[in-house]
């Protein structure tokens, strides 16, 4: 449920985080903008909108007061590992101070909008040569710590499975690829999408849908939210090649 089906906040706290961030009345920013959630995930929400160019671009906003919250949770965090740390059989065997730092900088990692605006430049120029893969590119003009526009993409999610049926696509090979794209990610690129829930990953059939019963039709694997993302040195993969 907290992949893309959060609740969502009350939208005039929304209207004024973009007007803050962006500089500028929504009127002023956006041609149109639809004020219902197209999706609510647990940091932030998404908006479906159209630039002044006429682009539509999907905006995702955190959520209002969401780094008190995160703050609150990893003091609890804080409170538990210390609880946890007396229990020999296990803080002999796991660094929870580790773990619990590595957790707390992925999260404020994510809370920031224009590195992951960078992060997805960074895939689409990793993926460049493969056109079975697609990433969706940033608008500087509409992006800050906040406030994210991304091109808006189609497709439908990967674990769909009815409806990549329907659409005369095999699963098989939408794994298949699916895999392929983390090992050269890992092995090649040393920098992987961490966040590969079935509400990051989608599935666009690319030409005419095949006769009944077909399963042949090709597609792009589509990647979102590159909030979270791992980092590979060159001594680790040689490490995992090991």
């Amino acid at each position: 449920g907290l992949q893309d089906d959060v609740p969502p906040d009350p939208f005039p706290p929304i209207r004024r985080i973009i007007g803050e961030e962006l500089g500028g009345t929504l009127e002023e920013l956006f041609l149109e903008l639809e004020e219902e959630t197209a999706v609510g995930a647990s940091l932030g929400q998404v908006y479906h909108v159209r630039l002044p160019s006429g682009e539509p671009v999907m905006v995702k906003v955190q959520r209002p007061q969401i780094e008190g919250l995160v703050a609150t949770d990893l003091a609890a965090l804080r409170w538990a590992v210390g609880w946890l740390k007396l229990y020999r059989p296990l803080s002999q065997r796991v660094d929870l101070d580790a773990l619990l730092h590595e957790f707390s900088r992925t999260l404020y990692e994510e809370l920031d909008y224009v590195a992951e605006a960078h992060n997805a430049e960074r895939f689409a120029e990793n993926f460049a040569p493969n056109p079975q893969v697609y990433i969706p590119k940033p608008f500087w003009s509409h992006t800050t710590k906040k406030v994210l526009a991304l091109e808006m993409v189609g497709g439908m999610k990967i674990t769909d499975f009815q409806a990549l049926t329907e659409a005369g696509i095999e699963r098989s090979v939408v794994a298949q690829r699916l895999f392929e794209t983390y090992l050269q990610q890992v092995f090649i690129d040393g920098f992987f999408h961490a966040d590969p829930h079935p509400g990051n990953l989608f599935v666009h059939p690319l030409g005419d849908p095949p006769p009944p019963g077909d399963r042949s039709r090709d597609f792009q694997l589509v990647f979102v939210d590159f909030g979270m993302v791992g980092r590979l040195p060159p001594e680790v993969k040689e490490q995992l090649r090991e």
